[in-house]
């Protein structure tokens, strides 16, 4: 082959770059969007005759039809930024149109290099001679393709003997579309592209020449790999690479042609990670149900020790009932064989779209567990559902000790330290008892009268020992309905309800003032003028709300101490 040195200054600058044999070599300007010929080879070069300069729209000229946009599209602005930043090379294939009318497919690579301080682009080209190009087999295989790239990333054609791969396609990054060169070449791109470096080596070595051929000896259809990538702006993702093996060879050789495709199974491996790490991992059992039939087959069960059903069943129900009789917590068998019946199950799922039942189960190993069991339907047409019951002993356990803790709480702002009654919620309780029930009831404003002489004459401690006595009179007089709270020092609120009759509010009145005046009397030892005054408002015809009855049923006690305490009065006996 003959070249004709148009510029041999630039010859031997770039010489050093040349590994291969090309029928052309340019010089590349991004600025002015022009190729400065070095060399060429007449009739296989870029017919730019004797010009050593000339611009890439009019060398794209020579360029078929149908490839000169992918052609141009490797000359554009970006493009070339690109491939300058990223020291990558661009490979292009296009059919170069001969002086005959005749179209010969071309490989161009487009690649930078260091001059000096300065980056240059040079561009190579040669004939692909019999060689088939990765856009050809695109162009050939187009219907196939497209079919097969909506559910692939990326196919590439490997000749084992050559030990050289065409990239057919690869969507994520376009860049390697069209690559044409060593298969050992095409790994490393990968790799270092695409690849996390912990799946690196594995990756090499899975899909080297010879352990493919060792593969293919021992009989495999195809080579795989899940493998770890780059999903762009930080994030990863996941990819399957498959080696197909098996080809149209009739000798029984190995093909000499294989595929290898590139497929994204992101979603796959992460719905695999979630079964693996919530379903297996965390399920005592996963069961298959087929209601319609009444049977299930379990095809997941713990190996921790703890109770499972029988794998297969012809009869859901009374393996359920059978189950639950011998497993589940006393307190909770008749509610689980209920809410576990199959019709039961159905109607849930019908109404809401998933069921579930928590129940505690005796663990011969761990003792008390709680479980949660769920139900999903698989086929609602079919009646195909998914069972699985899970551990949740600790956030049982948690919950419940959480609850007892704010139960405790609660109790403890809403309690008396001293006396152990209600304090000032009384009031909220009242209230919210009045305007729930609508029958009468009656709201009693108890005060002790000279309670001061107790303090003054025994002490406080004796004065808190009496009012811890009045506690304990109301827990032996009121009703487990009524409510009672001491709101001051030694005033209480009491609210009898239902109060049916005025006649039963008289005698719990005169009880209460009958015991105070025996718990004086027992605990001082001597007499003092101590009792108590009770003033009564009735609901609803004295008010409808707690604050308009405690200011008349206190109004009421006032008038009972003025007509000389240690008594009784109802509110409307004094309107």
């Amino acid at each position: 082959m003959e070249h004709v040195i148009i510029d041999e200054d630039r010859m031997k600058k770039y010489a050093s770059v040349l590994c291969e044999k090309y029928d052309g070599f340019y010089e590349v300007d991004p600025k002015e969007r022009v190729l400065r010929t070095i060399f060429y080879v007449p009739d296989e070069g870029l017919p730019l005759r004797e010009e050593s300069v000339r611009g890439i729209e009019s060398a794209s000229k020579c360029v078929l039809e149908e490839d000169r946009e992918q052609f141009l599209e490797a000359f554009r602005p970006e493009s070339m930024f690109l491939i300058i930043n990223r020291k990558y090379r661009k490979v292009l294939e296009f059919r170069k149109m001969r002086k005959d009318g005749t179209c010969i497919w071309t490989r161009g690579i487009l690649f930078a290099v260091k001059d000096k301080e300065r980056d240059v682009l040079l561009f190579l080209i040669a004939d692909m001679g019999n060689e088939i190009s990765a856009l050809s087999l695109q162009q050939q295989n187009a219907g196939i393709l497209g079919a097969f790239m909506n559910s692939h990333l990326g196919i590439v054609e490997l000749d084992v003997e050559k030990e050289r791969a065409v990239v057919i396609q690869y969507t994520p990054a376009p860049y390697m579309n069209s690559y044409c060169g060593p298969w050992k070449e095409l790994l490393d791109i990968f790799c270092v592209r695409v690849l996390y470096e912990c799946d690196r080596n594995r990756f090499v070595r899975t899909f080297s020449i010879d352990h493919l051929k060792e593969m293919w000896k021992r009989g495999k259809d195809a080579v795989s790999l899940s493998l770890q990538c780059r999903a762009g702006a930080g994030s990863f993702g996941w990819v399957e690479v498959t080696a197909m093996l098996r080809g149209n060879s009739e000798d029984g050789r190995m093909p000499e042609k294989i595929y290898i495709t590139v497929k994204d199974i992101s979603e796959h491996h992460l719905m695999k990670s979630i079964v693996d790490l919530y379903v297996y991992r965390n399920c005592d059992y996963f069961i298959y149900l087929d209601a319609g039939n009444n049977s299930y087959t379990m095809f997941s069960g713990s190996d921790s020790g703890t109770p499972l059903p029988p794998e297969d069943c012809d009869n859901y129900g009374a393996s359920m009932a059978s189950y639950a009789r011998k497993f589940v917590v006393p307190e909770d068998q008749e509610r689980v064989i209920h809410e576990m019946e199959i019709n039961r199950v159905l109607e849930m799922l019908d109404k809401y779209g998933e069921y579930t039942v928590y129940c505690g189960v005796m663990d011969p190993i761990r003792g008390y567990t709680h479980k949660r069991h769920q139900y999903l339907y698989y086929d609602r047409e079919k009646q195909m559902i998914l069972l699985s019951r899970t551990d949740i002993t600790q956030i049982y356990m948690e919950q419940k000790v959480q609850n007892e803790l704010l139960q405790s709480a609660l109790v403890r702002a809403q309690t008396d330290p001293l006396t152990g009654l209600y304090n000032q919620s009384v009031k909220d309780l009242i209230s919210d008892r009045i305007a729930r029930n609508s029958s009468p009831a009656a709201v009693l404003f108890m005060d002790l009268d000279n309670f001061k002489l107790v303090n003054d004459t025994f002490g406080h401690t004796k004065g808190d020992e009496l009012l811890q006595g009045i506690s304990d009179i109301f827990h032996k007089v009121l009703r487990s309905t009524d409510l009672s709270g001491r709101i001051g020092g030694d005033e209480f609120v009491i609210c009898l309800s239902p109060a049916d009759s005025r006649a039963g509010v008289k005698l719990c009145a005169r009880r209460l003032c009958n015991a105070v005046c025996e718990l004086i009397s027992d605990s001082l030892q001597e007499e003092l003028p101590v009792s108590c005054s009770i003033g009564i408002a009735m609901y609803p015809r004295d008010g409808k709300d707690v604050r308009t009855l405690l200011e008349k049923a206190d109004q009421a006690t006032y008038e009972a101490k003025r007509n000389g305490k240690n008594q009784f009065v109802f509110y409307s006996e004094i309107v």
